[in-house]
């Protein structure tokens, strides 16, 4: 809650109604959008989880299909290693091998070494003397009594792309008594994992359990693939030569010495994930926004629409246009149509109240013309009575009290006759050049035995209410005709100025003459001076008496400063 001049704003209702339906239709939104995120995620997850799954059965598949010729030699190796001719390196040992050969699928040949790495039988025949103790595989199989896996080479004995597998013998103290081995066709090998890729897409990768690939199928290119063993149990990711990002997943091809690999570019990956996600979500966020754009359809079509026509009767009704179509809203809800009615119903309340304040108005403002009318009439004639009284009267001080009399009189009936000449345009207020122009007038007439001396007038226009107008040109009325009583000597000429102009807030009245001045009654005491600070009291004003210039005749300066209202 916030106040602006006074006024209590509630900011959480401000607003226009379209703009506070858009709030709840974007309100409403949130929690289908926050709830179809979460589901989406959980969508994500178990989309990766398939797509990971497609994954790992793509890379045992091929597995599975390539590796029978491993469990071959596998069960093959632990065989000829029992049959004496072989464990014993006899005379039979080539041909017993031979036989074995011959029975396997996919092994080029079986060979037997004996402690020091000399090839002593053969498969497939030999030259005497070679050597294989430097041959890796041959190193770990002398330190191990299991299978080992070498890397991809060309064979000593059968000259083709082979891929060794050893198993190291004992004698009976149990010492190292050479290996036997066979050699896979990796010919054989390759032509099956190119096909296999064919039919899936994606890379097929052999890759020893070091991370080294042995064989690759497919677009991208890989040097090693350091996570291959972990890719065993979840997707690893991987840069390839060129620079693009893939995930793969790895299945033993023979135990952990060798890994069918099968990898996709990460794009691929997470595409297949998302676009799970839009066919779970597309539908029903597509109807709830379709919904959504029907209710606001809706609400504009059978509520909103017709708002900005209660606005428009409204500002007719402003403007002073009461009568209207009533049949205007006859298609609208019945609230609206309620609060039409209400409207045209006020609209004829208020043409009748305002022809009822017109008639009442124009009756008060006759009533003033005619108050004004009668009460200039009254002092007219009271007036006349003073001056026949004046008449009647021999020179002297009481003559002098009737004249003063009879002016002021006639003062306040000029303005009584201003109200009643200006009509109904601004009832009260009085334009103070004119009434300073009719009263400096009065003021010549008044005192028309003083031929030589001249008043002249100069006045601001500006409006003074009646109230304000009285004292002021009462304190005008004293001023000059002390001036005119006192300022100069019988026959003698002189000039009285009567000026009035706005100055700041305020106004300024100054009444200048250049007689001889003032000496009795003194600036600070008589009855003049009483008169003239009571005049200035009713109008919150301040007077100053000074003289205007020096010399024989100085003159005097009587100056009210006055606030405007």
């Amino acid at each position: 809650m916030v106040r602006r001049r006074g006024v209590a704003i509630d900011l959480y209702s401000a607003g226009t109604i379209r703009s506070n339906l858009l709030k709840i239709v974007i309100g409403a939104l949130v929690p289908m959008v926050l709830l179809g995120a979460w589901q989406g995620l959980l969508t994500y997850r178990d989309s990766r989880g398939l797509v990971t799954e497609r994954l790992r059965a793509n890379a045992w598949s091929i597995a599975e299909r390539e590796r029978d010729p491993f469990i071959i030699a596998r069960h093959a190796l632990r065989m000829v290693s029992q049959l004496e001719p072989v464990s014993e390196i006899g005379g039979d040992c080539s041909a017993t091998l031979d036989n074995v050969r011959d029975g396997a699928t996919g092994i080029l040949n079986f060979l037997r070494t004996d402690r020091t790495g000399a090839v002593r039988c053969s498969g497939l025949p030999f030259t005497p003397g070679e050597n294989l103790a430097g041959r890796r595989w041959w190193q770990d199989a002398r330190g191990t009594s299991g299978f080992v896996i070498g890397e991809p080479q060309i064979g000593e004995v059968s000259h083709r792309q082979v891929v060794i597998m050893g198993l190291a013998l004992k004698d009976a103290d149990g010492q190292f008594d050479g290996t036997v081995s066979a050699g896979i066709s990796l010919e054989r090998l390759s032509a099956s994992i190119a096909a296999k890729q064919a039919e899936l897409g994606g890379t097929v990768l052999l890759v020893s359990g070091r991370g080294k690939v042995l064989l690759a199928a497919g677009e991208a290119g890989f040097d090693r693939l350091d996570a291959a063993d972990a890719a065993r149990s979840e997707p690893q990711r991987a840069t390839a030569k060129d620079g693009g990002d893939w995930i793969y997943v790895a299945a033993p091809l023979f135990d952990r010495d060798l890994l069918v690999v099968y990898a996709e570019p990460q794009a691929s990956f997470t595409g297949a994930a998302l676009s799970r996600i839009w066919l779970v979500l597309a539908l029903p966020l597509l109807a709830a926004v379709l919904s959504l754009a029907a209710v606001w359809f809706a609400t504009q079509r059978y509520l909103l629409d017709w708002f900005p026509r209660l606005h428009r009767l409204t500002e007719r009704i402003a403007d002073g246009q009461f009568e209207g179509d009533r049949g205007e809203f006859a298609g609208a809800p019945s609230e609206i149509t309620g609060m039409a009615g209400d409207l045209h119903t006020m609209a004829a309340a208020l043409d009748r109240h305002g022809r009822e304040l017109q008639a009442a108005l124009a009756a008060q403002k006759a009533l003033t013309r005619e108050l004004n009318h009668r009460v200039r009439n009254n002092l007219q004639i009271v007036a006349s009575l003073l001056t026949m009284q004046a008449e009647r009267v021999e020179q002297g001080w009481v003559r002098d009290l009737l004249e003063q009399a009879r002016i002021r009189v006639s003062a306040l009936g000029l303005i009584h006759r201003l109200l009643y000449e200006q009509g109904d345009e601004r009832i009260g207020e009085i334009t103070t050049a004119r009434l300073f122009g009719d009263l400096a007038a009065q003021l010549r007439s008044a005192n028309r035995r003083a031929r030589g001396v001249s008043l002249t007038c100069e006045a601001d226009d500006f409006a003074l209410d009646f109230d304000r107008a009285v004292p002021l040109m009462l304190f005008a009325v004293e001023a000059v005709s002390n001036a005119y009583r006192h300022a100069f000597r019988p026959g003698e000429d002189g000039l009285i100025a009567l000026r009035l102009w706005l100055e700041w807030e305020g106004a300024v009245l100054e009444i200048r003459d250049n007689g001889h001045g003032l000496t009795e009654p003194t600036p600070e005491g008589g009855s003049g001076m009483e008169l003239l600070k009571a005049f200035a009291g009713q109008l919150g004003g301040k007077v100053m008496l000074e003289p205007a210039a020096a010399g024989v005749r100085p003159g005097l300066v009587v100056r009210l400063d006055f606030p405007r209202e």
